[in-house]
């Protein structure tokens, strides 16, 4: 009997070495090993204890190729894996994860097909009074929307001088060490910044995206993807469109779609248009060469943006609307909003968010001027229209502001929106202490196992009243254990 009992005693208490293998491993050997951040997601240079999860590369890819075909940068299969690990336990997940707000700024311009000066002021359009940490900035039109345009070469050079003007502006007013990059593809020239760090734009005939970062947050920056979609001519080509960017901040993945919808103010265009959104939401896929647990599709993300010329009218007569534009009834006038009507009745943007539209409406003026186009008795008349809007989908967006910015360089309106958004932020440390198990603990833990299984396998002969041992059966420890 006491063999057996030893026998068992040593069958019970096995995996007590396994489990200090298995919990004392050094931080240079373990999947979470920390750089340069902090718990708190802090984006300063001072080394701390946190770090991405997956960050196997120096930085994102610095090449797209139209029509979702994949980066030509190498990807570490590794990237993809902490997303499916996370969702395996939410509230595991809760013990290694912080969160925090980034202050994203997004804009969008429908520029009528005009090359810019060299001196456009854009400072209310991007707000640099009030600096953001991420700028999402899309573009309409960016080339005359003609045969040559659309079927001929990509003219890059609008791009060019877009970004320029762009660049100037944010770097103007932010101090040396928190300069904004840009990542664009191809890369375009800057006597500022080499090319080989401009990896996120991209241009499909007008329709044009560019995405700045503060330069502390870059590092954060992963899993860079691009698909453009064409749903004009034919219902394919790149007249009218979508540019899509995925892209993870720290933890979080991210979609800014940038678009340009079916244009018309007949009854019944508003179908097209929703059908243009449903094809692009059909279409656009992100594709990658690990593709483990990363988002292939819009609606995948759990940060979705939506901007750009979107068309949508207004179901009142010129007339009746130019009168709630000079009572400035925007609520009243908002109520015959076709965009605002698809939202209700989840047409298009089903479970989609907006905010108020408390300023006027942004199409159609006249170039250089505050009038609406059709004011001139020799002109043709055109109902205004929000043409121009931004639109959020996910958890974690708070809205501060809505607004479009007083710029005559077209025939639309600007318009801006700032978010503050929620990113999760990995944190190695809290992880580690998740995972330890000091000595004491699993003495303590042993020994209270061991004790209520041994005396569960020992039985009382009632005949006899001679405690018996009955042989026990195999026990395991469940203790988390690492991916390898």
């Amino acid at each position: 009997p006491s063999s057996c009992f030893a026998c068992w005693c040593l069958q019970l208490f096995w995996p007590r070495v396994v489990v200090r293998k298995l919990l004392n491993i050094t931080a240079k050997d373990s999947d979470y090993s920390a750089d340069s951040d902090s718990c708190s997601g802090s984006d300063s240079d001072p080394p701390s204890d946190c770090e991405e999860i997956g960050q196997g590369r120096s930085r994102a890819a610095s090449r797209f190729e139209p029509d979702n075909r994949e980066d030509d940068a190498q990807i570490d299969p590794s990237d993809a894996l902490p997303r499916s690990r996370r969702r395996k336990s939410e509230t595991f997940r809760a013990q290694y994860i912080n969160t925090k707000e980034l202050r994203v700024r997004v804009a969008t311009w429908n520029v009528g097909g005009k090359l810019p000066p060299d001196d456009l002021d854009i400072d209310d359009w991007v707000n640099t009074h009030d600096p953001a940490d991420i700028y999402v900035l899309g573009l309409q039109e960016i080339v005359p929307l003609n045969a040559g345009n659309i079927f001929g070469a990509e003219d890059n050079r609008p791009v060019t001088k877009w970004e320029n003007i762009i660049r100037d502006t944010l770097n103007r007013i932010r101090p040396m060490k928190t300069k904004v990059k840009c990542y664009s593809d191809p890369a375009s020239p800057s006597k500022f910044y080499p090319s080989d760090e401009v990896p996120v734009s991209k241009k499909m005939v007008g329709v044009f995206v560019t995405i700045w970062v503060r330069r502390s947050l870059r590092k954060h920056i992963q899993n860079v993807k691009v698909s453009t979609v064409g749903v004009g001519v034919m219902g394919y080509i790149g007249n009218k469109g979508s540019v899509s960017v995925s892209m993870s901040v720290y933890q979080t993945p991210f979609c800014f779609v940038c678009s340009h919808l079916t244009s018309g103010e007949k009854d019944g265009d508003e179908l097209k248009r929703n059908a243009d959104v449903y094809e692009i939401h059909r279409r656009t896929h992100f594709h990658s060469v690990s593709g483990i647990g990363l988002p292939k599709s819009i609606n995948d993300h759990e940060r979705v943006i939506w901007l750009g010329d979107l068309n949508y009218r207004i179901n009142l007569s010129y007339d009746r609307t130019r009168e709630l534009i000079a009572r400035k009834e925007w609520s009243k006038l908002a109520e015959y909003d076709q965009l605002t009507k698809e939202l209700r009745k989840g047409r298009a943007f089903d479970g989609w968010r907006e905010g108020k539209l408390g300023f006027p409406p942004t199409y159609k003026y006249e170039l250089n001027s505050d009038r609406y186009y059709g004011e001139d008795p020799k002109a043709r008349r055109r109902t205004p229209a929000w043409c121009d809007r931004i639109l959020s989908h996910g958890k974690g967006f708070r809205l501060l502001n809505y607004r479009r910015t007083e710029l005559k360089f077209s025939d639309h309106r600007p318009v801006t929106a700032t978010f503050m958004v929620e990113v999760e932020v990995f944190c190695p440390k809290k992880l580690q202490r998740a995972l330890t198990i000091t000595d004491a603990e699993i003495e303590n833990e042993e020994a209270e196992i061991g004790l209520d299984i041994g005396m569960s396998y020992l039985q009382l002969d009632e005949e006899t009243s001679v405690w018996e041992i009955e042989r026990p059966k195999s026990y395991t420890y469940n203790y988390p254990i690492r991916q390898q």
